[in-house]
């Protein structure tokens, strides 16, 4: 319904008198003919698409050209616009990749007038006011089997402290062991000797 309205209404692109962007308390221009902002450090959205295009160089026109690469482990968000459907067919398709805009650790957004917002695939209609994203905490999650995009594995456990030399050597400990030997032996002869009950079928009922 949200889209459907924003289809029939006036507005067709995201401009400073709708939406202002602000990456770590810096104003980010909103490029021309932008239809969406995405924010995100999961890079498999919509059923696998990178929308940021790990890998790829920025192109001249894009704001940001200097970043990290992606991680979702590096407490950074990624920001980016596209510009339609035809946009997001081509990022689907690996033909390129969304309008890069900023990276950073703080992001808010001030909206000037309603704008259909959407997270994890649960649309509103927000009001006019601020939006913030700021890193929170990390939380394990469990990795498939496929390609691990822009995850570092977990380092594996240290292996376990080697055992310093024991008490054992000394003559009155061997005696004690000795002695223990013996006695797990002795059981296990007694055990031997147990007459098993008849198997199942053979009992008197």
């Amino acid at each position: 319904v949200l889209g459907a309205l924003e289809w029939l209404a006036k507005r067709r692109y995201l401009t400073p008198k709708t939406i202002l962007l602000y990456v770590d308390n810096k104003q980010i221009p909103i490029p021309e003919r932008a239809n969406t902002i995405q924010i995100f450090n999961i890079h498999s959205s919509t059923t696998g698409v990178d929308f940021f295009g790990s890998g790829e160089k920025s192109k001249p026109h894009e704001h940001l050209q200097d970043f990290q690469p992606p991680s979702v482990q590096d407490g950074l968000v990624e920001v980016v616009a596209t510009y339609g459907v035809g946009h997001l067919s081509a990022i689907r398709f690996r033909m390129t990749h969304s309008h890069r805009l900023a990276q950073g650790k703080k992001v808010e957004i001030v909206l000037k007038r309603p704008l259909p917002v959407q997270v994890d695939g649960e649309p509103w209609l927000n009001p006019p006011g601020r939006l913030k994203f700021t890193f929170s905490r990390s939380w394990p999650v469990v990795l498939g089997l496929g390609e691990l995009r822009n995850v570092c594995p977990s380092p594996p456990p240290p292996p376990p402290p080697s055992k310093s030399a024991s008490p054992s050597s000394s003559p009155s400990s061997k005696h004690r062991g000795n002695h223990l030997d013996d006695e797990k032996k002795s059981k296990t002869a007694a055990a031997k000797r147990v007459i098993a009950p008849p198997p199942f079928g053979d009992e008197m009922v």
